[in-house]
């Protein structure tokens, strides 16, 4: 299960249920006492329409982005969802003999990379990830001291994050519309490289895994908790000021490691998976930031403003099956600096929501 399901709405629909069971539109429970009640008001207080237009509204500009500060919060994540995903290029790597690991690759454009995965070889495969069964065992071990953790880390973690940086949404929510934001935009590229990487989950290699959870339905390489951890983690440190970088950072990485990790303890991923989703889930983010802050007068360390690093993950670059996963064998990447404007959209909408959000933080972090 995605991370990010409760930022996609999936969740959210658990709320479109009255108090009573019923379905409710526009906030009202559509039952027909109500409804009545609204016909039989209007008769009672309404005059006679003399007028066609008693209030005559002021159009605001064309495509401005100030109008996002009218719409719902759902509205404003997909209108923003748009701009992140138009400059997308999916594509799909084949075998060859020169390179028999097969793959997939994220670009913007036709020639700017953000992020290239492969999956072992066909020859490769079984060997490999029978290797990486037997590091599962050995988290297995922490289920116990876990579960209560890989049972509130389903969804979105904001009470994790909230605990580290005094997130504190109620006072914060442009905040919590752009990490919404970050999360939605991630499930959607991981999705499609799960998709053209096809990799089973482990319970498809052994009956001896029993995952404590359900099985998401969607591939296991690269893990999607680890790619919207590792987003998140590095919107956050690139969205506060500077003062409160230094604290924030440590803490926020090491959770995002955890996240991973718990997920395999849970008996559901390999730990390569998570070693792809950080490498993914960093490169993506350093994408966001760079579509956010280019008209936010706001340089994001690392990378510089205006580009991100593209990264490339073969897990048989990194070693055998044996390989755990090690948040410190990060790729650092080839920057991509200052793309070409006609290869990014205008960020008018993205910088005017970042800008909200970044307006919601004070210079000091409180000691």
């Amino acid at each position: 299960m995605s991370i990010a399901m409760g930022s996609m709405g999936s969740m959210g629909s658990m709320g479109s249920m009255g108090s009573a069971g019923q379905p409710e539109y526009g906030g009202l429970p559509l039952n027909m006492m109500l409804v009545d009640a609204l016909i039989r008001t209007r008769g009672g207080i309404v005059d006679e329409l003399n007028d066609t237009a008693t209030i005559k509204p002021v159009y605001p500009p064309i495509d401005d982005p100030n109008n996002m500060a009218l719409w719902a919060p759902s509205v404003r994540l997909h209108t923003s969802l748009f701009d992140l995903i138009a400059p997308l290029r999916f594509s799909s790597i084949s075998a060859t003999p020169g390179n028999p690991r097969p793959g997939a690759k994220l670009d913007v454009g036709a020639s700017r990379e953000i992020a290239t995965l492969r999956r072992p070889s066909d020859a490769e495969f079984y060997v490999f990830f029978g290797q990486q069964l037997k590091l599962m065992e050995s988290w297995a071990e922490l289920r116990d001291e876990r579960t209560c953790e890989i049972l509130t880390q389903l969804t979105p973690q904001f009470a994790f994050w909230d605990s580290i940086g005094q997130l504190e949404l109620d006072r914060r929510r442009w905040t919590g519309e752009l990490i919404s934001l970050a999360l939605a935009f991630a499930s959607f590229v991981e999705m499609r490289f799960k998709h053209a990487l096809s990799v089973p989950r482990p319970v498809a290699y052994s009956r001896k895994i029993q995952p404590i959870i359900p099985t998401p339905m969607h591939g296991s390489f690269p893990s999607g908790h680890a790619t919207e951890a590792y987003m998140v983690a590095h919107v956050l440190e690139s969205l506060v000021p500077s003062g409160w970088q230094a604290s924030l950072r440590p803490q926020l990485q090491a959770l995002a490691a955890r996240t991973s990790i718990n997920r395999t303890i849970a008996g559901v991923h390999f730990p390569v998976d998570s070693q792809a989703g950080q490498h993914l889930g960093q490169s993506l983010a350093e994408y966001f930031v760079c579509l956010c802050t280019r008209d936010a007068r706001w340089s994001a360390s690392p990378p510089v403003q205006g580009g991100w690093y593209a990264r490339s993950y073969n897990p048989l670059d990194v070693g055998a099956g044996n390989q755990d996963f090690d948040p410190a064998i990060l790729d650092p990447g080839s920057l991509i600096s200052d793309p070409a404007p006609s290869s990014l959209p205008p960020p008018s909408i993205l910088g005017w929501q970042w800008i909200m959000a970044r307006n919601e933080w004070p210079a000091t972090a409180p000691v």
